[in-house]
C-alpha cells in the first residue's frame, strides 16, 4: 500500500468536508431552497465514512501520540455537538 496516497486522500476529503461545511453554514438558506436537509446530511455522511476508513488505515502504519489523538477526538466531538444544534443557533 502506498501510505502517502492514503494520507493525501484523507487530507483531501477533510479539506473538502471543511470547505463544504463552511459554505453550507454561510449559504444555508440558498442550499435548503434547492435540496432537503436529509440529502445534505447524506452527502456529509458519505464524505465522512471514507475519511475515517482511510485515516484508520494510515494510523495502523503510523500511530499518532495520545495527546494528538485526544485533541482530535475532542474537536470531532465538539463539531458533532455543533452540527446537532446548528439549526437552533442560526
Amino acid at each position: 500500500m502506498n501510505y502517502r496516497r492514503i494520507k493525501r486522500g484523507y487530507q483531501l476529503l477533510a479539506a473538502i468536508g471543511i470547505t463544504l461545511s463552511v459554505l453550507a453554514f454561510l449559504f444555508i438558506d440558498n442550499i435548503l431552497a434547492h435540496i432537503s436537509a436529509r440529502v445534505l446530511v447524506f452527502l456529509a455522511g458519505s464524505l465522512c465514512i471514507p475519511f475515517f476508513v482511510l485515516k484508520a488505515i494510515y494510523e495502523q502504519k503510523y500511530p499518532v501520540s495520545k495527546l494528538r489523538k485526544r485533541l482530535g477526538w475532542a474537536i470531532a466531538f465538539l463539531g458533532f455537538i455543533l452540527s446537532m444544534f446548528i439549526d437552533r443557533l442560526i
